[in-house]
């Protein structure tokens, strides 16, 4: 790395190492724009002018650019769409636990509709939001099938049930096999309805923490007819009433691995249920059993 252009007797710093090996590793960053309740339905480009929405803060956005939304709970009016973006970052204040007015809380409460859909995009990455919907059947996240690749989305929460009962249909549904390279990591999924996360092909999920209720499923594997899927080292609480940890329905599928995962408070044979007979390996998955010691749920076909 050449350190000359800092000029004669000036001493290289971390610092600049650091900045000059990020922007030769990463991909340019564009504008940053934020959102805030407290804003002044500026510009957006800077806290004291902030823009009062997230439909005001997407629509903002073009390639290589960040958006920040400040905590609070936005209402949105309708389903916010992301269409033909590349390597966009999207950050909240929340940790992927808690959903109070201390984090970002992502809700649509006017329309009754789904609240982020992802079209035609690469590179994007979402972070510390808590995604909320009240009403019934409809999705936190929903990964439109076609060409989206290499969506990361880490430390949010998935918020199904606000205290009337499990509403939420998929907390992210990631659209079938035809979308990539999805990595979903440090997440609470919270008492969605009828499902908390549809598989897609080279997608690894890990460390999340799955809270399933009555008659729903926790991760539904649909079809992945190429390419490596992990499901690796999640906790899944159940309800003990028709409720699925893992369920494995796919007609057809590349290598999938599911492993070290952790199951509580589920009906015998549904921590993980397979329905179908595919490539899938099952590999050390335990369950708290009433007798007192874990057990092993890995089925044997597959």
């Amino acid at each position: 790395m050449d350190f000359t252009r800092l000029g004669p007797g000036v001493r290289p710093r971390v610092r600049d190492a650091f900045v000059e090996v990020r922007n030769y590793l990463y991909p340019p960053m564009g504008d940053v724009f934020y959102v805030s309740k407290r804003g002044a339905s500026g510009d957006g480009r800077s806290w004291a002018k902030s823009f009062l929405t997230i439909t005001e803060g997407i629509a903002a956005l073009t390639d290589n650019d960040t958006l920040i939304i400040g905590a609070g709970n936005f209402d949105e009016a309708a389903t916010i769409t992301l269409t033909g973006k590349n390597n966009i970052r999207i950050y909240g204040m929340g940790t992927g636990m808690q959903w109070g007015e201390g984090s970002t809380n992502w809700r649509t409460v006017t329309s009754e509709d789904h609240l982020f859909d992802i079209e035609t995009c690469a590179g994007l990455e979402i972070a510390g939001i808590g995604f909320i919907v009240p009403t019934d059947d409809k999705n936190g996240i929903t990964i439109t099938a076609g060409t989206c690749y290499s969506i990361h989305i880490h430390d949010c929460c998935f918020i199904g049930d606000c205290g009337s009962g499990a509403k939420m249909a998929w907390g992210i549904n990631a659209g079938g096999s035809l979308n990539a390279d999805l990595y979903v990591h440090h997440c609470k999924f919270f008492r969605c309805k009828t499902g908390t996360f549809n598989m897609c092909q080279r997608a690894v999920i890990e460390k999340n923490v799955f809270v399933v209720p009555a008659s729903g499923k926790g991760i539904h594997g649909l079809d992945a007819p190429s390419g490596y899927g992990v499901v690796d080292d999640n906790l899944f609480f159940g309800s003990a009433s028709s409720d699925y940890g893992i369920y494995v329905d796919a007609a057809t599928a590349g290598n999938f691995m599911v492993s070290r995962n952790r199951f509580c408070n589920f009906e015998d044979t549904k921590a993980i249920n397979q329905t179908a007979e595919v490539s899938v390996n099952f590999v050390d998955n335990l369950e708290d059993h009433a007798e007192g010691a874990d057990r092993k749920v890995d089925p044997t076909s597959g």
